[in-house]
């Protein structure tokens, strides 16, 4: 039986693969040549975070580790000028502090996936998702055996 907290994330993850393929297939189709690869692999990711969530919402055992995977993808932020990384599925709170000590944070409903290499900013930046840790955090609790006593226990306490 699934836990609200699973059923929530599944379905967030199926919504995400919804936004993100839609992303995907519009940018594939209004650009040509070795563009159409980004194009893949955001589709790829997003339909990456579809199945799993449908697995979780099935409740087939490969569902669980997968969700653990979309969530551990969207935790970091980072963007130097020499590369930058950032992932959102369904919804986001990116919460991040620069090199110059400014912190910021940037709310997001939706899909993106943010890859950069050799290009801006200039100031590097490092943050993580805090609803991706708190969906985290919720699909492992969910996860975890919950203790029951039994009447013998019970009875040998006694």
């Amino acid at each position: 039986m699934l836990s609200r907290a699973q059923t929530v994330i599944a379905f967030l993850e199926i919504i995400a693969s919804v936004w993100g393929s839609v992303i995907g297939l519009v940018f594939v189709a209004h650009v040509s040549g070795v563009a159409v690869l980004i194009g893949l692999v955001v589709l790829a990711v997003f339909s990456f975070f579809g199945v799993a969530g449908i697995l979780l919402l099935r409740g087939h055992q490969l569902g669980y580790p997968l969700s653990v995977a979309t969530q551990v993808l969207q935790i970091p932020v980072f963007l130097t000028p020499w590369g930058g990384y950032y992932c959102i599925g369904g919804a986001g709170l990116r919460v991040s502090l620069d090199a110059e000590g400014s912190f910021g944070w940037y709310v997001h409903l939706g899909s993106q996936l943010h890859f950069s290499w050799a290009a801006e900013p200039y100031v590097t930046t490092i943050g993580v998702n805090v609803i991706a840790i708190i969906l985290l955090v919720l699909l492992i609790k969910s996860r975890a055996p919950k203790v029951t006593p039994t009447t013998s226990s019970v009875a040998r306490a006694a």
